[in-house]
């Protein structure tokens, strides 16, 4: 249980940092108004379930999956990642692309199952 509850708050920090992070890149870039300004960026947060080579297969919390190349060697199925994504200014989201990604902890064996749908 206190593995869980650790979890959960590493997942709530993690969330809020990045939310926090590109939340403040879009009050700056509207206060001063920018070209280079993108409203097409919005956080994710998924975790790795298959490791091939540096491919890299994360499946998030609402089932969308998506795969980064890495050169880090030190992923593993189980990892929690936070994502910066780019929506390319369109609904769907099959053509997201991951603009960054963070290491934000892990889920153990027990938890793996509840997390991916």
């Amino acid at each position: 249980m206190k593995k869980l509850m650790k979890f959960i708050a590493l997942l709530g920090v993690t969330t809020t940092t990045t939310i926090t992070a590109v939340a403040s890149y879009f009050t700056v870039c509207t206060v001063k108004a920018s070209s280079t300004c993108n409203q097409s960026f919005y956080p994710e947060t998924g975790m790795v379930t298959n490791v091939n080579e540096n491919l890299i297969t994360v499946v998030c919390q609402n089932g969308n999956t998506f795969k980064f190349k890495d050169d880090i060697e030190e992923w593993i199925a189980g990892d929690v990642c936070s994502m910066i994504m780019d929506n390319n200014k369109t609904v769907s989201v099959y053509d997201d692309r991951i603009v960054s990604v963070r290491y934000s902890g892990y889920v153990n064996d027990d938890e793996m199952d509840k997390w991916v749908k």
